[in-house]
C-alpha cells in the first residue's frame, strides 16, 4: 500500500493483520487519521526526519528513533518541511508487549548504539518480507520480530543510561579480547578525557576506576 509522494489526504484503514513497507518521502508527505486507526503503529527512522501529531503535541523523529503510536488516538504525521523522511513502518493489531510501554500517545525513544539499531532494524525487516511473503507461519514470525522491537523499547524506556555511558559501555564491551587504552574509548565515545570514567562510576552506582 504505497503512498505516493505528493499526497495528502485522510486514511482511515484498520486491517487487523500485520503490514509494513519501508519509505523515502519528501516535505509534501502527509497524512492525518482524525478519528485514529484500530492498529498500533511502529516506526523507525534511517535517514532524514519525520514527525508525529497527537492531541498531546508533536514530536520528530529523526535517525535512529523508534516510535510507537498507539490505536485509537487521533493523529497526523508526514515528512517535516525542507526534508526527506526515510523510515520503516509497520501496523500491527496490538501485543500483550504493549503493556510493558509508557503510556504515552506517541512514544519515542532513540537508540544510542549501533547494535541495537541494526537490531531493530533487522527485525522490522523480517516483519516486511514475512508480512509480503504470507508463507505458512508468516504471522507467528511477524509477531515474533514484533515482540523483539517492543521489547527493545520496553529496554530502552527503563534504562535511564546517559545515551554516552551507554555508548562508552557498548565500546568497552567489544573491546573485552584487547588492551583497554582511556585515550582510545575517549577518543571514539561523546566523553573527553578522564572525565568519563567518573561519569561511568556515578551512573552505575559502582566506584571510580584506578587509572
Amino acid at each position: 500500500m504505497q503512498t505516493p509522494d505528493g499526497w495528502e489526504g485522510i486514511s482511515l484503514e484498520s486491517t487487523g493483520t500485520i503490514f509494513g513497507d519501508h519509505f523515502d518521502q519528501d516535505d509534501a508527505y502527509r497524512l492525518r487519521r482524525p478519528h485514529g486507526m484500530q492498529d498500533w503503529l511502529l516506526v523507525y527512522t534511517l535517514h532524514g526526519e519525520g514527525y508525529v501529531r497527537t492531541p498531546a503535541g508533536e514530536k520528530r523523529c529523526g535517525p535512529g528513533q523508534l516510535g510507537l503510536l498507539q490505536a485509537n488516538i487521533a493523529h497526523e504525521y508526514g515528512t517535516v518541511q525542507g526534508k526527506r523522511w526515510n523510515f520503516l513502518w509497520i501496523h500491527y493489531p496490538g501485543l500483550p508487549e504493549n503493556r510493558m510501554l509508557r503510556h504515552e500517545e506517541f512514544l519515542i525513544e532513540t537508540l544510542p548504539d549501533e547494535r541495537v539499531r541494526r537490531r531493530v532494524e533487522l527485525a522490522f525487516r523480517k516483519v516486511l518480507q514475512d508480512s509480503l511473503d504470507r508463507l505458512e507461519l508468516w504471522e507467528a514470525l511477524c509477531e515474533n520480530a514484533l515482540r523483539e522491537i517492543l521489547l527493545l523499547l520496553a529496554q530502552r524506556t527503563h534504562k535511564r543510561l546517559d545515551p554516552r555511558v551507554e555508548q562508552t559501555l557498548g565500546l568497552l564491551s567489544r573491546s573485552l579480547k584487547e588492551d583497554i587504552r582511556i585515550d582510545a574509548i575517549s577518543e571514539r565515545s561523546e566523553y573527553r578525557g578522564q572525565g568519563w570514567p567518573t561519569c561511568l562510576s556515578k551512573k552505575r552506582g559502582t566506584p571510580s576506576w584506578s587509572i
